[in-house]
């Protein structure tokens, strides 16, 4: 966008709009992420438990192929499922997602104010307009760029908008 450009009142609200969803639900996306982390964690511990136990006793009691083949098939569940977080990414994504509400949260207000200069005909507005937009774009690239990405929540976004009665100038 050129530096000339004018924001409009539009624009700003979308931003609002965007940014109080996000502030919101950004936190609750971060903590299902550690819970998805944890769980995969507390059943690996589990299966290499149960794996180890089921080692012993097949070691102690029989040399048969199918309790080998058991124990075998336990370890590598326990593997498998052991590295499924760290592959998808789970407690890396909690770990940026949560201070991004609160970056979400700063930037709703500098938006809001930008709005405020924008109605009160303040001689800055624009300027101020274009900044706040900047630093919303700036949390919204860290946001996008989450892994795994927050995609029902922008579908829930989505939806909201659509819902929403359109105004005609």
């Amino acid at each position: 966008m050129p530096d000339d450009a004018n924001i409009s009142e539009q624009r700003l609200n979308g931003c609002i709009e965007s940014a109080a969803f996000w502030a919101t639900h950004l936190n609750l996306y971060a903590d299902s992420m550690y819970a998805l982390a944890d769980k995969y964690a507390i059943t690996t511990s589990l299966i290499s438990v149960v794996t180890g136990l089921g080692a012993w006793g097949t070691i102690a009691a029989s040399t048969k192929w199918w309790g080998q083949a058991v124990v075998g098939v336990m370890a590598f569940a326990a593997a498998a499922v052991g590295v499924i977080p760290k592959v998808r990414g789970y407690g890396e994504c909690a770990l940026k997602a949560a201070p991004l509400s609160t970056e979400y949260g700063t930037v709703l207000g500098v938006l809001e104010d930008a709005l405020s200069e924008l109605h009160s005909g303040h001689q800055n507005a624009q300027t101020h307009s274009r900044e706040a937009i900047a630093a919303f774009n700036a949390v919204k690239e860290k946001k996008d760029a989450l892994k795994p990405f927050p995609g029902e929540l922008a579908k829930e976004l989505e939806e909201k908008r659509k819902s929403l009665p359109v105004k005609v100038p």
